[in-house]
């Protein structure tokens, strides 16, 4: 069983708590796994029209946060989100700036 939002209405807690019970009583193993949805460096910099060494460059600088898997930097959607607020904002003053 995948969830991948928070499905509507209060009787899915219900729902899960006795498939869970049920896969249990059968004797087989539930595992929950949480996963947290992330970007490539590549992914980032399609996004926001820069180079994938301009998003490496704002990573190493502490701009944006990421983390390593492997020998791989990953993004959090909300740390994209968080940098990509600020990076128009700091772009659309630069441009104010120049009229």
């Amino acid at each position: 069983m995948k969830i991948e939002k928070k499905p509507a209405g209060a009787k899915w807690r219900e729902e899960l708590l006795t498939k869970i019970t049920a896969e249990l009583d059968a004797g087989r193993i539930v595992t929950i796994d949480v996963q947290t949805p992330v970007m490539t460096p590549q992914q980032v910099a399609r996004e926001l029209g820069l180079s994938r060494t301009t998003v490496l460059r704002r990573i190493e600088s502490g701009e944006l946060r990421a983390s390593k898997r492997g020998n791989r930097n990953v993004i959090t959607v909300a740390d994209f989100e968080r940098f990509r607020a600020a990076y128009l904002g700091d772009l659309g003053t630069a441009l104010a700036d120049d009229f």
